[in-house]
């Protein structure tokens, strides 16, 4: 997988989309790269760790310092990746964008299917008539607990004492 250079990276980053247009996926993963000063270190080391945490530090202590950028790219059978200088940015995030472009937006890609609205159920059938006297009975059931509620609103407003009776038994 080794880093290539911008140029070859972003030939790479072409093919796959090509590749993957009617059928897969392409994964595109950035990340701020934090280097030590000896240029490389072993994952899962105590001098590892130290040298992220002291990057961690310096980086809070001065926000408007500028980090490379790895950016890896994979689809199903092929990985690529590079590391964009700061300096650099700019003119990649352009470069990249392009590419974006033919692959990725909406006015390139193919059509979509049409999805079929579903058909109206004919009204005599078994189903039909069930869920119709369902639906019935929900609303009659509706009525009468909004008739027994106003029944009840009213039998209070005329003896306000009942509620008392009521509540005491």
């Amino acid at each position: 997988m080794g880093k290539t250079n911008n140029d070859s990276f972003l030939s790479s980053l072409d093919k796959m989309l090509k590749d993957t247009k009617e059928k897969g996926s392409v994964t595109i993963t950035l990340k701020r790269s934090i280097k030590p000063e000896n240029g490389r270190y072993k994952p899962g080391t105590k001098q590892t760790r130290e040298l992220i945490d002291v990057e961690k530090r310096r980086s809070l202590e001065d926000p408007a310092r500028k980090y490379p950028v790895v950016i890896h790219a994979k689809s199903d059978d092929v990985k690529s990746s590079t590391e964009v200088d700061p300096t650099k940015a700019g003119q990649y995030e352009n470069s990249l964008i392009n590419v974006f472009r033919l692959y990725c937006f909406k006015s390139v890609l193919p059509a979509s299917k049409k999805i079929k609205k579903p058909t109206a159920k004919d009204p005599n059938s078994k189903t039909s008539k069930k869920i119709e006297a369902r639906k019935q009975l929900k609303k009659m059931r509706n009525i009468k607990k909004k008739e027994k509620l106003i029944a009840k609103r009213i039998a209070l407003r005329t003896n306000p004492n009942k509620m008392e009776v009521e509540k005491n038994k």
